[in-house]
């Protein structure tokens, strides 16, 4: 299966790369900005942050290798008290809690062709869900939101009404994309900063949640092949 992985932080693309062994490639072009890792039937893009640098990737990714699946996999920030740092939530639907066309009568986050939440891929959701409990890592379906803005402290509370299950910047554009085009598309993500928290925490966890997400996806590979 040709599979496309795709993260936006630097560290959570390189933490991934060592454990799933990738080597770096470039490309010679302007494109070669993205930083790019590959083995066999797998590319890694690391794309950047926020829905922007997301949709454009995923876009570009779909397009360059024309890929069977498509997972986004990174960190985000907890808005449940029950959902704690270092689990992991495996998202079966997300939301852009930014777009806001309310003044032509839609819902917050729904988009101009009526949609509002969008799913994922079932059986790469279950999959990814499957790989993470066999590994002893607390992990839940839920629901993610996505904006371009790093949410903390009582914003988190106020995103609370839209019924998501965390908070973070890329997964639900680059889940459109892949709808538009097809592609099954998976978004995981693992909790670095609890409801009350902020980018401290983020920052402190970071290099844990990368390295257990990292785990994750090379169990997943394994038992995905």
């Amino acid at each position: 299966m040709r599979l496309v992985l795709l993260a936006a932080e630097p560290g959570e693309a390189k933490a991934l790369a060592r454990q799933l062994g990738l080597e770096q490639v470039r490309e010679e072009s302007w494109l070669s900005r993205y930083g790019l890792f590959e083995r066999h039937e797998v590319t890694l893009v690391e794309a950047g942050v926020g829905k922007v640098a997301a949709a454009s990737a995923c876009a570009w990714a779909i397009t360059r290798w024309q890929p069977q699946a498509l997972v986004w996999a990174g960190l985000a920030g907890s808005l449940r008290e029950d959902l704690k740092p270092l689990e992991v939530l495996v998202a079966h639907e997300a939301l852009q809690w930014d777009v806001d066309l309310s003044a032509f009568g839609r819902a917050p986050g729904e988009l101009p062709d009526g949609s509002r939440w969008i799913a994922t891929d079932p059986e790469l959701s279950q999959l990814l869900l499957k790989a993470a409990q066999s590994l002893g890592i607390s992990a839940h379906l839920g629901r993610v939101l996505s904006g371009d803005r790093f949410i903390q402290g009582p914003e988190r509370e106020a995103l609370r009404r839209f019924g998501g299950d965390v908070a973070e910047m890329e997964g639900a554009a680059a889940l459109w994309v892949a709808r538009r085009f097809g592609v099954p598309f998976a978004l995981v993500r693992v909790i670095s900063d609890g409801i009350q928290e902020g980018p401290k925490a983020f920052q402190e966890r970071f290099a844990a949640a990368s390295e257990e997400l990292s785990e994750l996806l090379a169990h997943f590979l394994r038992m995905l092949r």
